[in-house]
């Protein structure tokens, strides 16, 4: 390897690193070997397919174009020491927008495995930062579990999910904020714990705005306490210090509230994700924390997200019911707070999120997920109305939009035998014997909820199979029992075109012992 010929290049214990300029890379382009052997390497990196070479062909037109940012957004190669194989490359995609960028990577598969690129992209990182690059966010496909867990190891936190995984590390991120007053609590909680219970704190982590560095002169300091047993409930403390007029509250966590936010019931799970330590007493709780993280960001990668968006969007729902009965102006706007956390909460974990930072950044997160629409004007509007109406109106459009934004998306399957045989025969045996019934006893209630009981089976068998939507309770009319027979009559007969057009028919038997003759057929055999 000619290393002395690898200008700008990055090196560490294993591997080295170098840019493409536009002059090597125009060779690389024309001729490979004359590369190799410029800089005595063998290529064995991605394979050289159409995509790839004519991406490179792009790349040395952009770096002719725009040379003095090129190590920003070229590749560089990654050369292990050992034998002087290419391996894979590395790059920054493009030119850091106020300090942020984006890196992706890539290896031959035969060198995975070895802790390669792990290396590669510590390294690379650190070399971001003496450029000034202060934060780096990546994205991985669901199922590349190799790529998901070298960023992981590099320090990335998970943060979102779309079609991919989105991951970002602070470059900048310096530990937590700490004041000499909060130093002074920290020590006495220490203190206080080795003499009365030394075997109850497993960890002391510093949460909220001292961890993200997000200061003012009045924040507090959250911390979480973590502790074994309920002896350590004697750390927990709230008191006011009135020389800088500031109120702490030192609460303390057990190791079944983080199991909790490790189910992910709501987006408020920065404690557990973000918490920086600060005190270690318990060696094996930092090993259990990466567990509980793990159990919550599987949750958060797969469509497990959605059942829990949709649990949010459940609660929402009944707190705007509790804001439609409420008789009071305050009992509305106590509705709409809980309507707008969990609403804000299930949009947040349908796309794989929670929220990393404090109250008055909740909106900025919210943008950052790239929503249909936006959130925000219909929560002020609530929050701004002075009368129940205004607020219900305004909590109403929220939800019908965050509705639909939160849906699953899932691929409904063709009509087939096997998933729509006796579909049918159910709607008919289940309704058609109460509808007549309900005739004959003029019972409005029956008739009416064996309808909606129907359209309900209709539509749930549409969430899955790809059948026509249909809606007929809007032609119910409690006063005219035979129209809402014949209604229902309708909309079975309508149903049955979707068997017809899988060629199948109905279970018909002439009588009992027709039907029990056919049935037991293939017990006689």
């Amino acid at each position: 390897m000619h290393i002395e010929k690898m200008t700008d290049r990055i090196e560490t214990e294993r591997l080295v690193l170098f840019p493409y300029t536009q002059e090597n890379l125009a060779l690389f382009n024309r001729d490979l070997t004359g590369f190799e052997e410029t800089f005595g390497i063998v290529y064995r990196g991605e394979e050289l397919d159409h995509l790839l070479t004519g991406y490179l062909r792009k790349l040395e037109t952009e770096l002719a174009a725009d040379p003095e940012h090129g190590l920003f957004f070229t590749e560089f190669l990654i050369v292990l020491r050992e034998n002087s194989h290419v391996i894979g490359s590395i790059d920054y995609k493009y030119v850091p927008r106020d300090g942020v960028t984006e890196v992706g990577y890539g290896m031959n598969p035969a060198y995975e495995g070895h802790g390669y690129m792990t290396e590669a992209l510590g390294a690379f990182l650190a070399f971001g930062r003496s450029c000034g690059i202060k934060t780096v966010r990546a994205d991985t496909r669901p199922d590349n579990v190799r790529s998901r867990n070298v960023l992981k190891r590099c320090g990335f936190r998970f943060v979102r999910a779309d079609r991919n995984l989105w991951w970002e590390i602070d470059l900048e991120d310096r530990g937590p904020v700490l004041t000499d007053a909060h130093q002074k609590i920290i020590d006495a909680v220490i203190r206080k714990a080795n003499a009365l219970c030394p075997d109850s704190l497993a960890m002391i982590s510093v949460c909220g705005s001292a961890a993200t560095g997000d200061v003012h002169p009045k924040s507090d300091l959250d911390l979480m306490i973590l502790i074994n047993d309920d002896r350590g409930r004697v750390l927990a403390e709230g008191f006011l210090l009135d020389d800088a007029g500031i109120g702490y509250d030192l609460y303390c966590t057990t190791w079944e509230m983080l199991e909790g936010l490790a189910r992910c019931p709501h987006a408020y799970l920065a404690k557990l994700f973000d918490a920086k330590p600060v005190y270690v007493a318990d060696p094996t709780a930092p090993e259990r924390i990466d567990l509980l993280r793990e159990r919550a960001y599987e949750i958060l990668m797969s469509p497990q997200r959605f059942e829990k968006a949709s649990a949010a969007c459940d609660r929402a729902r009944t707190s705007l019911a509790d804001g439609f009965l409420a008789e009071t102006l305050d009992g509305v706007r106590m509705a709409a707070a809980g309507t707008i956390r969990d609403v804000l909460c299930a949009l947040m974990l349908s796309r794989g999120a929670y929220f990393r930072r404090g109250v008055k950044h909740t909106f900025e997160e919210i943008r950052a997920l790239h929503l249909p629409f936006d959130p925000e004007e219909d929560v002020l509007r609530a929050i701004r109305a002075g009368t129940p109406d205004g607020i219900r109106n305004a909590l109403v459009s929220l939800m019908k939009k965050a509705e639909a934004s939160i849906r699953c998306p899932r691929e409904r399957e063709e009509p087939t035998p096997e998933n729509l045989s006796g579909t049918y025969e159910e709607m008919f045996s289940n309704w058609h014997g109460k509808m007549e019934e309900a005739v004959g006893r003029g019972d409005a209630y029956s008739s009416f909820m064996s309808l909606a009981s129907l359209e309900d089976m209709i539509r749930e068998i549409g969430e899955s199979v790809r059948i026509e939507e249909r809606a007929f309770l809007d032609r119910f009319d409690p006063d005219d029992l035979r129209n809402d027979l014949a209604v229902y009559d309708a909309a079975i007969a309508d149903y049955l075109r979707e068997y017809r057009k899988i060629g199948m028919a109905p279970r018909r038997y002439e009588n009992a012992d027709a039907f029990a003759s056919a049935y037991l057929a293939d017990t006689e055999r």
